[in-house]
C-alpha cells in the first residue's frame, strides 16, 4: 500500500479516496499522500471502535471521510433510517471527534430494482428521500452515492437510462458526489 499510494499520489492531481477496512492500511495510505484525501469508509455495523479509530486519522491528515447509512442492525433501507444513523455518525465524527462538517460525505446507499422482491420496490424512492432528508437536517455534509447499484442485473439500454434518471432525481434531492461508469 504504501508504494502504491505513493506512485499515485505523486502522479494524480485529483484527491486520491483510500478505500479499506483496515485502519492500519489507511493510515500507512495517509502518511504516504502530500495533498489532501478521502478515506472511504466508516460505519456503525459494528459498532463506534473503528470510526474512534480512523476519524482521528482522517483529522490528523486533513482528510475528507465517507461514511456509509450501515449500523449494527445493518444496511439502513427507509429514508427516516438512513437520516437516523447519519444523524449518528455525524454526531460522532462531528460533535466528538472535531471533523468539520463540509469533511463528511454520507453515501445513502441503494438497492438493486431489478429483484423482483416487494422488500426492494421503494428503495430508489428512499435513497432519494434520504439524501434529501440528510441535506435538509445536516447543514454543511455532503452526500455521495454508487448511482448504478440501482441497475444491477438489467440489460446496457435499460440500465444506461434507469441509471441517467435515478442520477437526475438525486441530484435534485441534494446529491454532492456521483460514482458513475462515464460511459
Amino acid at each position: 500500500m504504501r508504494q502504491t499510494v505513493k506512485r499515485i499520489s505523486l502522479t494524480q492531481p485529483a484527491p486520491i479516496q483510500v478505500d479499506s477496512t483496515e485502519p492500519e492500511v489507511i493510515a500507512t495510505a495517509l502518511d504516504q499522500i502530500p495533498g489532501r484525501a478521502i478515506v472511504n469508509s466508516v460505519n456503525l455495523e459494528a459498532g463506534r471502535d473503528k470510526m474512534d479509530r480512523v476519524v482521528p486519522l482522517a483529522l490528523q491528515h486533513g482528510a475528507a471521510l465517507i461514511a456509509l447509512t450501515i449500523d449494527e442492525v445493518g444496511m439502513a433501507k427507509t429514508a427516516e433510517r438512513k437520516l437516523e444513523i447519519a444523524r449518528r455518525i455525524r454526531d460522532l465524527c462531528c460533535e466528538e471527534h472535531g471533523l468539520d462538517p463540509e469533511a463528511l460525505i454520507f453515501d445513502c446507499l441503494t438497492f438493486t430494482l431489478t429483484t423482483g422482491d416487494e422488500e426492494w420496490r421503494p428503495s430508489a424512492i428512499e435513497t432519494i428521500e434520504g439524501i434529501r432528508a440528510i441535506k435538509a437536517e445536516l447543514p454543511g455534509v455532503k452526500t455521495s452515492l454508487g448511482v448504478s447499484n440501482v441497475s444491477f442485473g438489467v440489460g446496457v439500454p435499460a440500465r444506461s437510462a434507469l441509471n441517467s434518471v435515478f442520477l437526475h432525481h438525486c441530484v435534485e434531492a441534494g446529491l454532492d458526489l456521483a460514482m458513475v461508469n462515464p460511459n
